[in-house]
């Protein structure tokens, strides 16, 4: 698994990729706590490079929502693949998070203020 973290005006973006596995689980959530104590309120998941995912990861997602609401802000998965999306209608996500189709218009959809017009 690797993560690289970019900043877009208000929005923090996620870009996951490779082979997230149970393993990952608490390298993930130090991770996330990092995001959410570190800047902006507003992050996009970016799933696109996520070759395989465990459902038990989905927790990591939703502890990551869960912390940014408490700060007034949000988070949004994009760009899932076929498999997370089927993992996610299993577990009934669609509660918790809309699937955008890309960062961009995750992006949009967090309301976020971008400085490149994206």
């Amino acid at each position: 698994m690797t993560i690289h973290r970019e900043v877009q005006g208000d929005v923090q973006v996620l870009r996951l990729a490779g082979r997230i596995t149970i393993e990952d689980a608490d390298d993930l959530d130090a991770y996330l706590a990092d995001v959410v104590a570190s800047g902006p309120r507003k992050v996009v998941v970016d799933c696109a490079g996520i070759e395989h995912i465990v459902s038990a990861i989905v927790g990591s997602f939703l502890g990551l929502r869960e912390k940014l609401r408490a700060q007034a802000g949000d988070a949004a998965l994009a760009d899932c693949s076929v498999s997370m999306r089927r993992i996610a209608h299993q577990m009934d996500l669609r509660r918790f998070f809309v699937f955008h189709a890309d960062v961009a218009t995750a992006t949009r959809a967090l309301g976020a203020v971008t400085t490149n017009g994206r």
